[in-house]
C-alpha cells in the first residue's frame, strides 16, 4: 500500500510499471480498506488534463464535484467516467466517516485528437452495469 495525498493504495500502474509500456493507460490504482484514516483525507480540488478517468466503486460512497457545476454521488457497483479533455478541477471526497472502502481507478490518456475537446462526466448506475 501506498499513500497519496493522505489516502492509502495499490498503484499497479504508474508506479512500478512504467505507463509508457501500457499506453493508453497512464495509472491503475486500487483502493481498500475499513480503516477510515486509509480514507477520509479524500481527493480535494485538483486538475486534470488530457486523460479520461474511470472509476468503479465496490463498497462505500464517494462524492465527485467539478468546476463544471457537475456533481454525483459514487455508490457500490456504479461506475463514473470523466473526460478531463482540455482540463476540468475536480475532487472525489468520502461521503462516509466509516465502513469499508472498495474500489478501483484506471486514468486513460486520450488520443490527440480527443485532448482538447469538452469535458465531461457521466455516473453509470449499477444497474446498467453487468454483473455475473
Amino acid at each position: 500500500m501506498k499513500e497519496i495525498r493522505g489516502v492509502s493504495l495499490l498503484r499497479a500502474i504508474g508506479e512500478p510499471i512504467s505507463s509508457k509500456s501500457v499506453d493508453p493507460f497512464l495509472m491503475l490504482d486500487a483502493f481498500k480498506s475499513e480503516n477510515p484514516n486509509d480514507y477520509i483525507a479524500g481527493f480535494p480540488s485538483h486538475p486534470h488534463r488530457g486523460q479520461q478517468t474511470l472509476t468503479y466503486m465496490i463498497d462505500g460512497i464517494m462524492e465527485h464535484k467539478d468546476n463544471k457545476g457537475n456533481k454525483g454521488l459514487l455508490k457500490p457497483g456504479m461506475v463514473q467516467v470523466m473526460n478531463a479533455a482540455r482540463g476540468i478541477i475536480h475532487s472525489e471526497m468520502p461521503k462516509q466517516v466509516e465502513g469499508k472502502m472498495f474500489g478501483f481507478q484506471f486514468w486513460l490518456n486520450l488520443a490527440a485528437v480527443n485532448k482538447m475537446s469538452d469535458p465531461w462526466y457521466k455516473d453509470i448506475p449499477a444497474e446498467e452495469i453487468l454483473h455475473n
